[in-house]
Formats: structure tokens, C-alpha cells, sequence
């Protein structure tokens, strides 16, 4: 008897110790899962913050960049107390700024460096922009850069002084080009059509011999026949000035458009024609820039050169038996009226100027 009271007693005792343990266990398990769980909740929140500091530092950069494309020589600094970022300004080279934003959530800090060009847009800073596809004419003689957005096709021969940007594919018919194109190029974004305002013009036809062009703007609403004065060479007075011509319409351009200062770098003479629609060239020169949504065609057999630039959705070309030159940098000298702006060029987290 007294040793089966003993026997359940050890029994008894065994369970209760067994039974602290798996206590002990559970305890310590939940312990550890409430502690990771306070650290999961702490982590989360910490990343939640992190995020809204960012956004924060990068809400900074937008209003500045909108602050830069309403007024290129604006050099902040920036600071909402209410969003809590902090934007500072500062000049690099070539037209390059260094812009930074700085903000804090939660106790966290982020801040964002960008790279940003002000002045003409990237369309300009090319000689030739093909929103589609682009089709070289028979010879040419290019000196610029040369963007296709879409595909490229060659089929003559000729050579750019600059650099061949093809988004698509580039196929060679016959013909050689260089340097060779840099095919899978980022496309260049053409940029919306400007709502420019100006003197109004009226009048199914327009003499630009009659206009004076010193830095002005004006506006045609429907189609037009824009007449240059009569072409003798470079001697001829041609056309003379520094302006933009807005057509909401349609334009043909009849005749030699020249400038005898075209060829002059040091003079920045050029005259730009922007159109919503087509336009159409009856002309062997054309000294301007040419802007449109649509196409931009040249229908004289003897086309020979183009001082300035081209920007439009179609290039096309009837006839091109003389070679073409293109032989304006925009970059350097454009036309005083046309819009500037601000583009983002590239964009890092972290600290200061790139």
C-alpha cells in the first residue's frame, strides 16, 4: 500500500513539473511571437514613414520643376512647412541645374537629387525630329543631330556631322550613312503645340516680305498661304528676322524662304513656322524652323537646302536630286519667341549635387 501511495505521488509530481514546462514553453513562445511582433509593428511603421518622406521630398521636386518651367531664371530655394520639404537650387554647366528636396516623416529624413535642363526643350537641341517613321532622302549632308521616334530607312548616301537616333529599327535600302545610327534610342518627346499669342493675321494668303520680324509673334487661325519674297541667291533681301509665325490650320509655304543671315551663327535671324496641320513646301531653300502635328512636305523637284530645323509627326520629300543641308545648331542660336522650359534629365535618391 505504501508503495503505491509513493508510486502515485512520483506520478503526481512528474506531471507537475511536466506540466511548469510546457507553461514555461507556451510562456516563452508567446513572449517571443509578442516580440516580433512589436518589431514587425515598429519596422512597418518605420518603412510607412520612409515612404511619406519620400513622396514627400518628391512632391518637392515636381512643385519645383513647374516653378522652373513658369520662370527658367527662378533658383528657389523652396520650403512648405505645412508638406515639410525643403528644395535648394544650384547651377551647373550647360544649362544644367542641380536641384535637391529634403523631408522628414516620422522622424525619418529622405531626400532626392535631380539633374534638370532649362532652356529650349530636347526637340530643339536636334536639327531633325520624326515623330513616325523617317525615309533619308537620296543625298544629304545633315549637320546636327537626327531623331527618328519610330523606324529609319536609308537609302542613299550622305553623312551626319552629329548623331543618327533611331527608336525602332533602322534598314538600309542601298547607301551608307556616317556615322552609324544608334538604334533603341529613348524617343524625344515633340513637344505639345505651343498656345502662343500674338498680332493676328487675316487673309487666306500671308507676304512675309511685308511683315516686319523682330522678335514678334503672330497668329493665323486656318489655313494659309504663307508667299516669300522673290529668291536671287543670297544676294536677295529675302526674309530678314527674329520671329514666330502660329498657324491653327494648315500652311503652304510658297517659294524660297531665305534668309541671307542664315548661314552666320553669330546672328541668331531665323524665323520659325508653327502649324496644328500640314505643311506643305514649294520652295529649293527654306531658312526657318518648321514645326508641325502632322506632316512636313517638300514638293520642288530641286530642293536643295534647309538652315534651321524640322520637327514633325511625317518628313516626306517629292523629289531630292541635290543634296540636303541642315546646317543651324538651334541649341546655339534659335529663334528668341520660341518656349523654353524645364525637363527632368535624370533623378537619384540621396544627397547633393550630381
Amino acid at each position: 500500500m505504501d508503495e503505491t501511495r509513493v508510486s502515485r505521488e512520483t506520478e503526481r509530481g512528474a506531471a507537475l513539473v511536466l506540466a511548469v514546462l510546457v507553461v514555461a514553453v507556451l510562456l516563452l513562445t508567446g513572449l517571443t511571437f509578442l516580440s516580433l511582433g512589436r518589431a514587425q509593428l515598429h519596422l512597418g511603421a518605420s518603412r510607412r514613414d520612409s515612404l511619406a518622406a519620400l513622396d514627400l521630398a518628391d512632391a518637392g521636386i515636381d512643385v519645383a520643376l513647374a516653378q522652373l518651367r513658369t520662370d527658367p531664371q527662378w533658383r528657389g530655394p523652396l520650403s512648405d512647412p505645412l508638406r515639410g520639404y525643403t528644395v535648394t537650387v544650384s547651377d551647373l554647366d550647360n544649362g544644367l541645374l542641380s536641384v535637391r528636396s529634403s523631408a522628414s516623416a516620422g522622424g525619418i529624413a529622405r531626400a532626392v537629387s535631380a539633374t534638370v535642363h532649362v532652356g529650349l526643350p530636347s526637340m530643339y537641341r536636334r536639327v531633325l525630329v520624326s515623330g513616325g517613321d523617317f525615309t533619308f532622302p537620296n543625298s544629304f549632308s545633315i549637320d546636327g543631330d537626327v531623331q527618328a521616334n519610330s523606324n529609319a530607312t536609308l537609302s542613299g548616301v550622305g553623312s551626319v556631322d552629329g548623331k543618327v537616333l533611331v527608336s525602332g529599327q533602322f534598314s538600309t535600302e542601298w547607301g551608307s550613312i556616317d556615322p552609324p545610327p544608334t538604334v533603341g534610342a529613348p524617343p524625344v518627346p515633340l513637344n505639345p503645340f505651343p498656345s502662343l499669342t500674338g498680332t493676328p493675321l487675316f487673309g487666306p494668303t500671308v507676304d512675309l516680305g511685308n511683315l516686319p520680324l523682330k522678335g514678334q509673334v503672330y497668329t493665323i487661325n486656318g489655313d494659309v498661304t504663307l508667299l516669300a519674297p522673290p529668291s536671287r541667291g543670297r544676294r536677295s533681301p529675302g526674309v530678314q528676322g527674329n520671329a514666330v509665325i502660329w498657324v491653327d490650320g494648315k500652311v503652304h509655304l510658297a517659294g524660297d524662304l531665305v534668309d541671307k543671315q542664315a548661314g552666320r551663327p553669330e546672328d541668331p535671324n531665323l524665323l520659325a513656322i508653327m502649324a496644328s496641320g500640314d505643311i506643305t513646301v514649294d520652295g529649293a531653300v527654306v531658312d526657318g524652323v518648321l514645326q508641325s502635328r502632322g506632316t512636313i512636305s517638300f514638293t520642288h523637284p530641286s530642293l536643295r537646302s534647309i538652315y534651321g530645323g524640322l520637327y514633325a509627326n511625317a518628313i516626306t520629300y517629292r523629289s531630292a536630286r541635290l543634296p540636303l543641308r541642315y546646317d543651324r545648331r538651334l541649341g546655339s542660336s534659335p529663334p528668341a519667341p520660341l518656349p523654353r522650359g524645364a525637363e527632368l534629365v535624370s533623378w537619384r535618391e540621396g544627397g547633393g549635387p550630381q
